[in-house]
């Protein structure tokens, strides 16, 4: 189970566990999914990476193999 931390906002409160950010705008629903969370760690975690809403399959891959194709000309550039 990772650390969990809550910060109120304007409309709501974001919510970081370990390395990702959820946003609730309903306070029983984010303790139940808190709870839910704390409960059984590994399967929320799967159901927030399954749904999640902003993920274009490949994106990070492709995002990976740019970085490491720049990495390998920025270190033969340095080499000479």
């Amino acid at each position: 189970m990772h650390n969990i931390t809550i910060k109120g906002v304007l409309n709501g409160w974001i919510v970081n566990v370990g390395c990702q950010t959820v946003v609730f705008d309903d306070l029983e629903i984010m303790m139940k999914e808190i709870q839910t969370y704390i409960k059984y760690p590994e399967t929320s975690e799967k159901k927030y990476m399954e749904n999640r809403k902003n993920h274009s399959p490949g994106l990070l891959e492709a995002v990976q193999g740019a970085g490491g194709e720049q990495a390998a000309k920025s270190r033969k550039n340095a080499l000479g």
